[in-house]
């Protein structure tokens, strides 16, 4: 039975929801520069990832620098995977937004954008992508009531292999400033 593909939209919905669906059509109404995103996640149905025992602090202390730092970036890894809050600032720029909003899908034929409403406080699409493992459908909702502020909902399901999986995404964003600091865009 093949494995659900399970696309990759976790980080970069946070980025994503501060950029239009076209270039041609209202842009959302957002400042490029520095922003931080707050985003929630949960989900139903989506493989538990390999049982990962949790260590004592006091061992992880007597581990090197270098391991104990791998070990807790894939305790941290498998904590996002299965859900939670998530902070981070993202650099946005005007190249970025007038390029457009995509999911990783813009170059896959088997992907179908549909834009539901579009102006420059409102956005709404619904994404749906098939191949041989299955169907994933991305239904995205924002809302820029300010230029400074941004909040938004991401419903996916994944259907294949006669598994069902669903993950749906809250996320809040405020413009912190024109100037990026170290954060580089993405």
């Amino acid at each position: 039975m093949p494995k659900p593909r399970i696309f990759s939209c976790g980080v970069a919905l946070s980025v994503c929801a501060l950029v239009p669906a076209f270039a041609q059509a209202p842009a959302i109404n957002v400042k490029p520069g520095l922003w931080e995103m707050v985003s929630d996640r949960s989900s139903k149905g989506l493989p538990q990832t390999q049982a990962m025992p949790q260590l004592p602090p006091d061992m992880l202390a007597q581990l090197p620098p270098e391991q104990r730092k791998r070990i807790e970036n894939v305790m941290k890894a498998a904590r996002v995977q299965q859900g939670g809050r998530k902070v981070k600032q993202s650099c946005v720029t005007r190249e970025q937004l007038a390029r457009g909003l995509a999911f990783g899908s813009e170059n896959r034929p088997n992907c179908k954008r549909t834009v539901n409403t579009q102006s420059a406080t409102r956005w709404e699409l619904t994404e749906i992508c098939s191949d041989r493992r299955g169907q994933q459908t991305i239904h995205a909702r924002y809302e820029a009531p300010t230029p400074k502020v941004i909040s938004g909902t991401v419903d996916i399901t994944m259907d294949g292999g006669g598994r069902k999986m669903s993950m749906k995404q809250t996320m809040r964003g405020r413009w912190l400033g024109p100037d990026c600091g170290n954060v580089k865009p993405k």
